[in-house]
């Protein structure tokens, strides 16, 4: 039986050996609810079930701030994650952490098809559409380079002002 780490850390090929079609794992936990907003054409599949409910199970615990989900692409881990929201975090910010800002709006883009009833999905990155950092090259010094994207940086004062309005707010940020 895969069990997480104390610092929430779950990878996919601890979660391989055990194979589970059913929600069944979801379904034996009290403090779920009976009727899932979550919007998807499917059920969690394949080692989803036994994630969603690890997950769900380590972020209950009193000293769980957060939980890392990695693996391989495609594996649906975005999936994964809005259901562990839907499930856990229906009044509460969420923030969800990637790697960088295209990943950062690919996320974000599903999780609004996945939570669109029930939460707000806002993205949270750096407002630089061009950053270069000061330097000394050959002994001459080149200044800092940088230019601010506006449409960016509109995106950030929206994830700010939801935060402010609304409980349920899912904040995507690289």
């Amino acid at each position: 039986r895969p069990v997480a780490p104390s610092r929430g850390v779950w990878h996919d090929r601890h979660l391989r050996s055990r194979r589970t079609a059913t929600t069944s794992a979801l379904a034996s936990d009290d403090n779920a609810p009976s009727i899932p907003s979550l919007r998807a054409p499917f059920a969690p599949a394949g080692d989803q079930p036994t994630a969603i409910a690890d997950c769900v199970k380590h972020l209950r615990d009193d000293n769980a701030r957060f939980a890392c989900l990695r693996g391989a692409t495609g594996t649906g881990k975005t999936f994964v994650v809005a259901n562990v929201i839907d499930t856990i975090a229906r009044d509460k910010p969420t923030l969800v952490v990637v790697p960088n800002k295209t990943l950062a709006a690919q996320v974000a883009r599903e999780l609004r098809a996945y939570l669109r009833d029930t939460h707000r999905v806002e993205l949270f990155v750096s407002h630089f559409s061009l950053y270069v950092p000061e330097s000394f090259s050959r002994g001459r010094y080149v200044e800092k380079r940088s230019a601010v994207d506006p449409n960016l940086d509109a995106l950030r004062h929206r994830a700010t002002r939801a935060l402010v309005e609304s409980d349920n707010v899912v904040v995507v940020a690289s």
